[in-house]
């Protein structure tokens, strides 16, 4: 992550990854290659892969400040323990946008949740 201000450090960062004191937000992983829901339904990429090609900055800085504190509380791969009223409230309020018509895919509130679920995961992978 390239810091806005020279002084910044490490120790800034915050859970979600992003710098608290210049803003900077680091770059979320991209998929090198676009797969499709064609190729996630042949199984040549795996969930993870497939839904992290929609998830961007925005996305995780999103997730990071309306549950970061249970994030905290990782009791489960899956993020399960977070009620699913929780990830179809956020759900409602993200556009995955171009990315899912180009994959060959449509928006759906269970395809929502996947995206936040994986926004999620690189969020507390930034924080380790």
């Amino acid at each position: 992550m390239k810091h806005l201000r020279e002084d910044c450090t490490v120790h800034h960062i915050n859970f979600g990854g992003g710098c608290l004191n210049c803003g900077a937000m680091p770059e979320p992983k991209e998929a090198k290659t676009m797969f499709t829901r064609q190729d996630y339904l042949d199984k040549k990429c795996n969930h993870r892969q497939y839904y992290a090609q929609f998830v961007d900055a925005r996305l995780i800085a999103v997730v990071s400040n309306r549950i970061g504190k249970e994030l905290r509380l990782v009791k489960d791969e899956n993020l399960n323990y977070i009620p699913l009223a929780r990830w179809d409230e956020m759900a409602k309020s993200i556009r995955p946008g171009a990315g899912l018509k180009k994959a060959g895919d449509y928006q759906t509130l269970a395809g929502q949740v996947c995206i936040l679920k994986e926004a999620a995961r690189q969020a507390m992978e930034l924080s380790n």
